[in-house]
Formats: structure tokens, sequence, C-alpha cells
């Protein structure tokens, strides 16, 4: 469980901000800390639902501005967990249009898998986001309408067992742009600069963030935004990946993320490092039906390899160590893509925004 001392909710907020979205989904196991996180996200006396579980017994959820109850799941014995009880999420009808008139925040606690037959249920709660912003917690179950709300283009995603990790991620932007003839980072693409999407790309992920660069117009827009910086003037891309591992010191993993992938998402940041937690003796990295590309996260045991690069990048060290690499699907192929001329960058505006 996330240890609430250990989180910001000051730069959640501000990185929800940055990411231009609409609502705040906070996901992860159970007994992960989901609800304690979206309590502190909401504010006082929210409108919404909460749903509480009795172990063996059933499953209740309350309307949390008039304390009606319905009772949404009964055990069963025989399928050895709760079974849907649908008619117990008229309650849950009535919490969301009391909601959408509401002059507060707006808490939904929690939709797992009992959800997935309450069609009216579910649009309910489709029909009160597009009405207004919520915070709401989902289960890790992959049912249909969980995949919806994760899809969703107006969503903020919260992992709250990547925030219970320990991963840290360089962001690597001290890049010559030799073929692009300036600096790329400092380029728009759309309303943000190349250097800023990468921000919006791994904003409230990880438990230490740093930009290595070499570059003091990057180290102003660092201040600006609140990243940690570090400005340098080594040559090589060796010497930047081990300025960033020494900014790693006690961190179990380490994803290094490049700046000038401007179509690379959060949700696919966030798998990648989801997996990571999973198997964290391991080197993960981003790709897309064979594609192999970047991030990629490294285990702390190679942090003294990738520290011994004389040049290069850190290929080096995964070609030494092909039995370690796994490979997390990226959502879209074009997230994989980097811009290297300023004709890639206006096409990929182009086709892709």
């Amino acid at each position: 469980m996330i240890d609430m001392n250990e989180i910001n909710i000051n730069s959640i907020f501000a990185a929800f901000k940055r990411s231009g979205k609409k609502h705040i989904l906070i996901t992860g196991k159970k007994g992960s800390g989901k609800t304690t996180l979206a309590r502190a996200l909401s504010g006082a006396d929210p409108a919404g639902f909460e749903s509480n579980a009795v172990p063996h017994k059933e499953v209740v959820l309350c309307n949390r501005l008039t304390g009606e109850k319905g009772i949404i799941g009964i055990y069963s014995k025989d399928l050895g967990r709760m079974a849907p009880q649908i008619s117990g999420f008229e309650v849950g009808i009535k919490a969301i249009k009391d909601a959408i008139d509401y002059d507060g925040s707006v808490l939904l606690d929690e939709i797992g898998y009992l959800e997935n037959g309450a069609w009216d249920f579910q649009r309910a709660i489709s029909c009160l986001m597009d009405e207004r912003s919520v915070v709401l917690t989902v289960r890790k179950e992959k049912t249909d309408f969980i995949k919806r709300l994760l899809r969703r283009e107006d969503v903020f995603v919260l992992d709250v067992d990547v925030l219970g990790g320990d991963i840290g991620c360089v962001i690597m932007a001290s890049g010559y742009s030799r073929r692009f003839g300036s600096n790329k980072l400092l380029c728009n693409f759309g309303d943000k600069k190349l250097i800023e999407r990468a921000f919006m790309a791994t904003d409230g992920v990880f438990s230490r963030r740093v930009v290595v660069t070499r570059y003091k117009e990057i180290a102003d827009i660092c201040r600006r935004e609140g990243v940690e910086c570090v400005l340098h003037d080594l040559p090589d891309r060796s010497d930047t990946i081990r300025l960033g591992v020494r900014e790693m010191e006690g961190v179990k993993g380490c994803m290094f993320c490049p700046s000038d992938q401007p179509l690379l998402s959060r949700s696919s940041v966030l798998g990648l490092a989801d997996s990571f937690l999973l198997q964290n003796q391991k080197i993960w990295r981003l790709g897309h039906r064979g594609e192999v590309g970047m991030p990629v996260i490294f285990p702390e045991k190679l942090y003294s390899e990738l520290c011994e690069l004389n040049e290069g990048g850190g290929s080096a060290v995964i070609k030494k160590h092909p039995d370690m690499v796994c490979f997390y699907e990226a959502y879209k192929k074009e997230e994989l893509i980097d811009a290297d001329t300023p004709e890639e960058l206006e096409k990929m505006q182009k086709q892709y925004m």
C-alpha cells in the first residue's frame, strides 16, 4: 500500500493540469491505497458513491450525499466470489444524477467486475463524465467497461502500484540535433515544446525524475515546470547516461526516456513501468509488433555497467544481456517515432495532430 506521507498531492495536481485532461482515474490492485489517494485528491464532501465489501457476504454501494445504500454483490460459494446484483445499481444511478447538479467535487469509488453487466449504470457514469470532472477509482480488472474508461482521451490515469514502486526516470535531453539544424527540443509540436511533451508522458509516474541536458534553455524550462535537472557540458551520450544513473542511487529501476518522441503516451509509460514492477530483474523496452524502441528500464544491478560505458548509449548493455530483455507493447506504433529533421516533425504534425 502507498504511504500517503511520501505522495506529493500538489505535484500530482500539477501533472494533471499539465496533461489537459478532465478526469483523474486511479487504478491499482486490491488494498493498494486507491481510496486513500482518491479522497485526498477529491477534497472534502464530494458527491458520487462509494462501495464497501463485507468479506464472504456482500458489497454495498452508498450514495455519498444521501447515505442511501444498495447491495450490488452477494457472495456465492459456488463462484468463490461476489455475484452481481444488478438491481442494487439503481442507488448508484441516483447518486450519479445527484452528482451532476452538485456544487462540489465528484468521487466514484470504486468500479470493478460487478459493474460489467450493469448497462444503465455504465451509461450513467459515461454521461456524468461528459458533464462533470470526476475522480474515480478502478480495480485492476480487464472488463470491457474498465477498458473503455482507461481508453478515454480525457482521463489522466494514476496507477497506485507504480506510485508505490521505486522506479526513477532520466529524461535524455542532451542531443546535438545535427540533422535538425537547431535544438529540436525547443520546437513546438501542437501547443507544447518537445521537451514539455516528455514531461507530460512521464508526469506523476516515478519516485524520482531528472532531466539531463547540456542546454541552459532546457534547464530554464525545467526550473519553470518544477522538474529536476542536471546541466552539464560533457560531450557523449554515455556521459548523459552516467549523470542520470548517479541521480538514481537506491532506486530499484531506472527508465531512460527520449525527449524527441512527441507521440509517446503516458499510458505506454505507465504500462512499461508496471511491467517492470512485476519482473524487476529484467530489462524492459517499449516496442510495437516486433519493432524495438524507447523508453527502456534497467534494473539496479546493471547501473554499474551503464556507468562504465565509454561512448554511445545503453544498447551495448542490452546486447550483453539478451536473456534479460522483455518488451511492452506500445498502444500505438507512432509512439516510437522520433523527429530528426524539421520536415519529419512537420509531417508528424500534419498526420497525427
